[in-house]
């Protein structure tokens, strides 16, 4: 998630942290979540909110879906921390990657946040097969 987005619509999160968590992967369809992967790992922010600014964003229609699971997240090298991430539930109908401009956006936050090169890679290898994918 985008700090500043998050700020712009009145939330407060505290300043962000990059964080690994391992053996889960990005799925990108009409929306993103994450689904457990062995071997695979994805990278994000860790921020923390209110419990008030937590219920409020998670009660809007576009993630009403997503419910908070525990993780443990690696955090500056050699450090871990548990986390709540937000995922929809695995019985969720994840439906084939279709929104190239939210690829790009994502890419952007990824740049943003300065998320491993890497990983910046593989979401701008996803947003160009989604681009692709429209012009098809």
């Amino acid at each position: 998630m985008d700090p500043d987005l998050l700020q712009e619509q009145g939330y407060h999160p505290t300043p962000p942290t990059i964080a690994r968590l391992d053996n889960y992967e990005l799925n990108l369809g009409e929306r993103a979540t994450l689904i457990p992967s062995d071997g695979e790992r994805v990278y994000g922010t860790l921020m923390r909110l209110s419990k008030s600014d937590l219920d409020k964003l998670y009660s809007q229609p576009s993630v009403r879906d997503y419910q908070a699971v525990k993780v443990t997240c690696e955090i500056a090298g050699d450090d871990f921390i548990e986390a709540n991430t937000y995922i929809l539930p695995e019985d969720f109908p994840l439906t084939p990657p279709l929104n190239a401009d939210y690829a790009r956006q994502l890419l952007q936050v990824c740049k943003k946040m300065n998320l491993p090169t890497p990983y910046q890679k593989i979401i701008a290898e996803i947003a160009l097969k989604l681009e692709d994918q429209t012009k098809e």
